[in-house]
């Protein structure tokens, strides 16, 4: 399952915005921990950055 959030910023800069987006993916990613997460965030010049997840996907090793 797939799961897409687009953030709107209600931040007073770009760099508050990518952290507070980063937060929010990671706290989705810890309550749906078998899902690939996608997060866009449209900055303050028009571009758009996407940020993503998929925690299942990545090999985990344990002692």
């Amino acid at each position: 399952m797939k799961t897409r959030t687009i953030y709107k910023a209600t931040a007073t800069n770009d760099i508050e915005a990518i952290i507070k987006a980063q937060e929010l993916l990671m706290e989705t990613a810890r309550k749906q921990p078998f899902c690939k997460h996608t997060i866009t965030v449209e900055l303050s010049n028009g571009n758009i950055l996407q940020m993503w997840i998929a925690p299942h996907q990545e090999t985990i090793y344990t002692a």
